[in-house]
C-alpha cells in the first residue's frame, strides 16, 4: 500500500511484549518498575498473526517482531510459524541475544529469516554497565548459534559518547570474524534531556573517526534489508552501516508502521500520533485491514526528533 505522500509501505514492526530482561541506559526512563498489564490487554499470537495476514492483503511483505525483548514472550517460534502460515516470507526479530542460543534452531525451522542482535560492547564490564546484566558471553553465543542455524544476522550498536570509540576495535573484530554487518545507530532522544546530552555522539563524528583512524569507507550499493541504514565497506571487507535518526532525515523513504504490544499503531516515532486498535484487530480480518489502512494514511510527511512527544523505546522496539 502507498501512503498519501507516495511512500510504499511494505514493512510492519510489531512489539510482542514491552518487558525486557535488560535495563539499558538509553532504552528506559531509569526505573526498574514495569506497568503490570493484564494479559487480555496484550496482543495474542492470534492477534499478531491476523495483523500479518491483513498486512499481506495490503502488500506488506516483511514483519519484524520486537519488544521489549521478544524472546521473553513464549513460545516465540510458534508465533513465527503462525506468521509464516499466513504468507509472510520475510520474518525478522530484533533481540538482545540473551535467549537466542536456546531458540535459534527452533526459530529458523519455524520460518525466521533474519535477526538484528543488539551488542553495544564486547568488554564484559562495559556491557554490564550499559545493560545491567553480566551476559555478554550469552549474547556472543547467541550470535554464533544464530549464524550456525542459517539465520541472517546483523549486529546493532547504539553509539554512545566515551563508550563506542573504546569498544570499536572489538566490535569491528566481532563483525569481521563472523562475516556479518555491524550497524551503528544514533542515540534517539527518547530519554531525559540531561542523560541524552551526556550520552549522545553524532554518527557523522563516528564515521569521521573510523575514516581517519581505522580504514577508508567505500560505499556499498547493495541494500541489506528494508531499513534506512547506509552501508560501507572497510579495507578488510567488514561491512558497517550508519543509522542517524536524529541528525539525518529518512522521512522521504520511510516504509513502515509500528504496532505496540497493546495494539496501538504509531505511524511515526517522532510525531504525536497513536491510533488505538486492539478492539478492531480482534473484530476480524477485514477490520484489521481497515485499521492498518488508517495507520498508513496517518503517516506524516516528517517527524520532529526534538518534539516533546515521546514513546519509550522499550514499548515499541525502535
Amino acid at each position: 500500500m502507498v501512503d498519501p505522500l507516495g511512500r510504499k509501505i511494505e514493512y510492519i514492526r510489531i512489539s510482542v511484549i514491552d518487558h525486557c530482561n535488560f535495563m539499558c541506559k538509553y532504552c528506559t526512563t531509569g526505573t526498574h518498575g514495569f506497568e503490570k498489564v493484564p494479559k487480555e490487554d496484550i496482543l495474542s499470537f492470534e492477534d499478531i498473526a491476523r495483523i500479518a495476514e491483513a498486512g499481506k492483503h495490503l502488500g506488506i511483505n516483511k514483519i519484524r517482531l520486537t519488544g521489549g525483548e521478544p524472546l521473553v514472550r513464549h513460545p516465540l517460534p510458534k508465533l513465527v510459524s503462525m506468521i509464516k502460515d499466513v504468507g509472510i516470507d520475510d520474518i525478522a526479530i530484533t533481540t538482545n541475544g540473551y535467549y537466542l542460543s536456546i531458540y535459534a534452531r527452533e526459530l529458523k525451522d519455524a520460518g525466521l529469516t533474519s535477526a538484528n542482535i543488539s551488542i553495544d560492547a564486547v568488554n564484559p564490564e562495559t556491557f554490564k554497565n550499559i545493560t545491567g546484566v553480566d551476559a555478554v558471553h550469552l549474547v556472543l553465543k547467541g550470535i554464533d548459534d544464530a549464524i550456525d542455524a542459517g539465520i541472517k544476522v546483523k549486529l546493532n550498536t547504539v553509539v554512545m559518547k566515551d563508550i563506542t570509540i573504546k569498544e570499536l576495535p572489538a566490535l569491528l573484530d566481532l563483525a569481521r570474524s563472523r562475516n556479518v554487518p555491524l550497524r551503528f545507530i544514533e542515540l534517539m532522544p527518547k530519554i531525559d534531556t540531561e542523560t541524552w546530552n551526556d550520552m549522545f555522539f553524532k554518527i557523522t563524528d563516528l564515521k569521521k573517526y573510523i575514516e581517519e583512524n581505522i580504514s577508508p569507507l567505500t560505499p556499498v550499493d547493495a541494500q541489506l534489508g528494508k531499513g534506512p541504514s547506509t552501508y560501507y565497506q572497510l579495507e578488510d571487507g567488514t561491512i558497517v552501516g550508519f543509522i542517524a535518526f536524529f541528525s539525518m532525515n529518512y522521512c522521504q523513504r520511510c516504509n513502515r508502521i509500528r504496532i505496540d504490544s497493546r495494539g496501538n499503531i504509531y505511524p511515526c516515532l517522532f510525531a504525536p500520533i497513536k491510533l488505538p486498535g486492539l478492539d478492531k484487530i480482534r473484530a476480524g480480518l477485514e477490520e484489521t485491514i481497515e485499521f492498518l489502512k488508517e495507520g498508513i494514511k496517518a503517516k506524516p510527511e516528517h517527524g520532529d526528533p526534538n518534539a516533546a512527544w515521546s514513546v519509550e523505546m522499550r514499548n515499541i522496539g525502535g
